[in-house]
This record gives structure tokens, sequence and C-alpha cells, in this order.
């Protein structure tokens, strides 16, 4: 633990461990999009794909970057796809 320097939330390590599995909808061309450029970017309102970031443990070296994107139904499931469990500010 510690191997890296810890990122701007003071967490160490945590890009290339598993695909972070988000709340974003994915899809293609979402930053294409006008909407995408505001400070709100999660994503389009509706879409049957949800996005992953941050590349695993499996995955080629330049796929270990927080703004990597990946995306899967969700009922999919596999060894490399885990969750951030998270608590917003009270």
């Amino acid at each position: 633990m510690g191997t890296y320097k810890a990122n701007g939330y003071g967490l160490y390590d945590m890009a290339g461990n598993v695909w972070e599995w988000v709340w974003d909808r994915y899809i293609g061309n979402w930053y294409g999009n006008a909407a995408a450029t505001g400070g709100d970017t999660r994503g389009p309102n509706s879409g049957s794909s949800r996005a992953g970031r941050g590349g695993c443990w499996a995955s080629p070296a330049d796929y270990l970057r927080c703004s990597s994107r990946g995306y899967r139904v969700p009922s999919f499931m596999i060894r490399a796809l885990g969750f951030r469990a998270a608590l917003g500010r009270p």
C-alpha cells in the first residue's frame, strides 16, 4: 500500500486494481455532445450500459488511468470489475 503518491483525495494505488463500476450511463459519442462540457458530466440520463473506469490488473498499461472508460450492461460480471462504496458529504 502506498506504492505511488496519493491522489487529490488522499487515496493511494486506486487506478489499475479493478475496473471501477460507476453510476454513469454510457453512450459512445457522449463527449461530443455540448451537454458533456458542463459541470455535471455524469453522462446521459438513459441507455442500457453503465461505465467502468480505470482499467484493471489485466489491462494494457495505457488503460490504467482514471479517465479510461469502458462499458457493460449491468448484469455483466467478471473478477476484474468492482465498485467503491462512498459516502457523500454530510
